[in-house]
């Protein structure tokens, strides 16, 4: 040893280039000598000396400018970009929603006619032009074929491999030091700087994989805690961490991807941890994608590694983390942290999405894991229920409340991932059986009978087991994940068991007598709740609160108010018709008009209140979103409930119609079947002056106006200058059903019919025979 440190003393003094070319003749004292070099210079010198060690006595610069000649450039694009750069994304390419390419890339393939965006990046991303596991070959650029040689480190001399690897090895062994005593080295930052500028040769990328990834316990896994430690010193769309570029540079290649799954598996508790303590994860912002979204890596891991095991139980540990014990001893979300406001949780909540976002694990989760199918309903649980209000009646909120963002948003990321393990269920006939449906459905309702909730307080009616409630008076909440789950789960249930009947798919007699009335009681809550904000009774607790009642009823919550609406129409199949119209009218607290009583006298209140419980009814009976219309269908209803309203430019209509709408394949085929553009005109309040997509009059043939759906509100009927709200009048005395002229007589019905809005006919045997 002390020979060999003499000998590193005596090349010390001589030329770099001259030591370079000695040390290509005895290759494996490589990483001893820049060892020794780190403790006898500092940093600079260091770097100038590996240069020409891995030069072998050239030039360095002209070194590696003759080397990338003959070298095979990266079959895979390795652009990284940060925070508010631009992006493609192309749905006929991509492979997965987080697939995306940069600028260059996609201007240099073909994308002809294909369905774009050009959106802004928020976290920062990756390129994946190249990537077949994330991009459709045919949409590759001509410098990323996708395909690697059998080996780009044939095209290196072997004693250069060596050295080349020596070095790196020791590189990556100082960094690790250099991490450890101070997380923003800058002998450190200037170490990694020089390897990406290296590694823009492929094979020396390779080299950097290869030593990145070596041993049982490789640096990438020091590496990884390094970048953690150094979040709280970037700032978002600031300087960015060069180190955690590195290493995406290095998984461009999927063969890596695979190695660092396993690792990024075992530290995902510790990503958690950093964002509770410094409420930042750009490390999983940018690494999750990259191996979340790659569905094989993800069944992988899956089955050998736990993934979805560790996704669940840390995204549901950092809830409870969060979470806080009220006075009656239930716990519930802290919505006042800072960390929940902030929305930096989003990034572990994506990865469960992304991983469940894969058919074969969720069917996996649906039909063999119950284990996990509980734990991921347990996370359910807590966002159920939350952030609920009482209506104010003695004087205005003196303090609106500043939660009920954050609660929207947990709810919506819970939902997210509802529908994507649901997603599987969606033409899978014949691979899940109703026994599993039916088992699923039971666990469901075992988590949200367990307990029934306190504000519940049963009482008989004429022989039946209902459930006393008063919205006006008691909590509610808009957020009841549980409930649209099972919704979600009964309705592919009944459509691929269609004559199964719906007493057998749900488990009526395992529970309490009010097992029905309780599956449509949140729903019907929301209903009511709707109705008494429109006849003012909650103006008392302040705008905020009525902004989350405009949001239910928009395309925000699409598929949160038809699950809801799901629930009330099998809870009109299953309960005696009287028993139904006895709940509902309680609700809506229009009981009163029904008996030998007389109808109160000169209450708007109570009238809208009856005009909205009669919208209801029709609604329940009509409705055909969940069951019994295609795709197809419900996208053309929709564009057309838009454009009966007024006429709109295209970038207004996308924004008010749901994605799911927006984003249907045949979207903009069905658009050009019901509606025409038409150029601006002076007279047209346009100042943007693009064109109006104005709705074709023949689609007015097949629309029956009675029904209010989510999206439009009745102000905005009565304010509408649509030249179709002409036919409202004549439609409503055609279409409204005669069960409920026979209830309360036509002039009574004529009287108090405001303009509801539209729903297509259905024809009658459209109609599933149990609903």
């Amino acid at each position: 040893m002390q020979g060999a440190e003499a000998k590193y003393q005596e090349w010390l003094t001589q030329s770099p280039r001259k030591v370079a070319s000695e040390l290509r003749k005895q290759p494996e004292i490589t990483r001893g000598f820049v060892r020794f070099l780190f403790g006898a210079t500092n940093t600079r010198g260091v770097l100038v000396w590996v240069s020409n060690l891995i030069a072998g006595g050239e030039e360095p610069e002209a070194f590696l400018q003759e080397l990338q000649k003959t070298n095979p450039v990266s079959p895979i694009c390795r652009e990284v970009w940060t925070e508010g750069q631009y992006f493609y994304r192309c749905r006929d390419c991509e492979m997965s929603p987080s697939s995306s390419v940069c600028s260059s890339c996609f201007k240099a393939a073909d994308h002809e006619n294909h369905d774009f965006v050009f959106e802004t990046s928020v976290y920062g991303g990756c390129c994946d032009c190249g990537n077949v596991q994330a991009w459709k070959p045919e949409g590759f650029c001509p410098c990323h074929t996708g395909k690697y040689s059998e080996d780009v480190l044939l095209h290196l001399p072997e004693a250069l491999r060596t050295v080349a690897l020596g070095v790196y090895d020791e590189l990556f062994s100082q960094l690790m030091l250099m991490y450890d005593k101070e997380p923003m080295s800058p002998s450190a930052t200037a170490i990694v700087s020089w390897m990406r500028s290296v590694g823009a040769n492929e094979a020396f990328m390779h080299l950097t994989r290869m030593s990145l990834f070596a041993g049982t316990n490789p640096p990438v896994t020091k590496l990884l805690q390094a970048c953690l430690a150094m979040e709280p010193y970037f700032k978002r769309g600031e300087d960015e961490n060069p180190l955690l570029f590195l290493i995406l540079e290095a998984i461009s290649d999927p063969s890596f991807k695979g190695k660092l799954m396993k690792i990024y598996i075992e530290a995902y508790p510790q990503f958690v941890e950093s964002m509770l303590k410094f409420s930042k994860v750009n490390v999983v912002y940018k690494l999750s994608p990259q191996l979340f979204s790659i569905e094989p890596l993800v069944w992988t891991a899956v089955c050998e590694d736990g993934l979805l095991d560790v996704l669940i139980r840390e995204v549901t540990s950092m809830f409870k983390q969060l979470s806080v014990t009220d006075s009656a001893g239930r716990s519930h979300v802290d919505l006042s942290r800072p960390v929940m406001s902030r929305r930096n949780w989003f990034a572990f909540s994506n990865d469960l999405q992304t991983a469940l976002d894969h058919t074969n694990v969720s069917r996996l989760v649906l039909t063999q894991r119950a284990d996990l199918l509980q734990r991921f309903l347990e996370l359910l649980r807590m966002g159920h229920e939350i952030d609920p209000t009482t209506r104010e009646v003695a004087a205005h909120v003196e303090y609106e409340s500043t939660t009920w963002n954050a609660a929207y948003s947990f709810d919506s990321e819970l939902s997210r991932c509802s529908a994507n393990l649901i997603k599987c269920l969606e033409n899978s006939s014949g691979q899940i059986s109703l026994a599993d449906f039916q088992r699923v459905i039971k666990m469901v309702s075992e988590v949200l009978f367990d307990p029934l909730p306190d504000d519940f307080a049963i009482v008989d009616w004429q022989g039946a087991s209902v459930i006393n409630f008063s919205v006006a008076s008691q909590p509610v909440s808009f957020h009841f994940p549980l409930h649209r789950f099972l919704s979600r789960v009964l309705r592919e249930a009944a459509v691929q068991f269609p004559h199964e009947p719906l007493d057998t798919l749900l488990p009526i007699d395992s529970f309490v007598p009010v097992f029905v009335p309780f599956l449509m009681e949140r729903s019907l809550q929301l209903h009511v709740l709707m109705s008494q904000i429109r006849c003012n009774m909650w103006l008392r607790n302040g705008h905020s609160f009525l902004v989350q009642g405009r949001l239910y009823m928009t395309s925000f919550a699409f598929d949160n108010y038809h699950a809801d609406l799901l629930l009330v129409q099998a809870a009109l199949v299953l309960l005696p018709p009287e028993v139904f119209l006895h709940i509902v009218a309680r609700r809506f607290e229009v009981e009163s008009w029904f008996t030998s009583e007389p109808p109160p006298a000169g209450e708007d209140k109570s009238r809208i209140l009856l005009e909205d419980f009669f919208r209801f009814l029709i609604h329940v009976v009509s409705e055909r979103n969940r069951i019994g219309m295609t795709t197809s269908e419900i996208v053309r209803r929709e564009i057309i409930h838009q454009l009966a309203i007024e006429n709109l430019t295209r970038s207004k209509l996308v924004n008010d119609l749901p994605n799911k709408v927006v984003e249907f394949a045949q979207f903009d085929e069905i658009l050009a079947q019901v509606a025409e553009y038409h150029e601006p005109t002076e007279s047209t309040d346009n100042s943007a002056g693009s064109s109006l997509i104005v709705l074709s009059f023949v689609c007015l043939l097949v629309l029956s106006f009675v029904c209010l759906l989510p999206g439009i509100q009745c102000g905005e009927l009565g304010q509408a200058h649509s030249p179709h709200m002409c036919w409202i009048g004549m439609d409503l005395c055609l279409n409204l059903h005669p069960w409920i002229f026979r209830l309360v007589g036509i002039p009574w019905m004529l009287c108090l019919a405001r303009p509801p809005f539209m729903l297509d006919r259905c024809p009658e045997n459209a109609y599933p025979a149990r609903i």
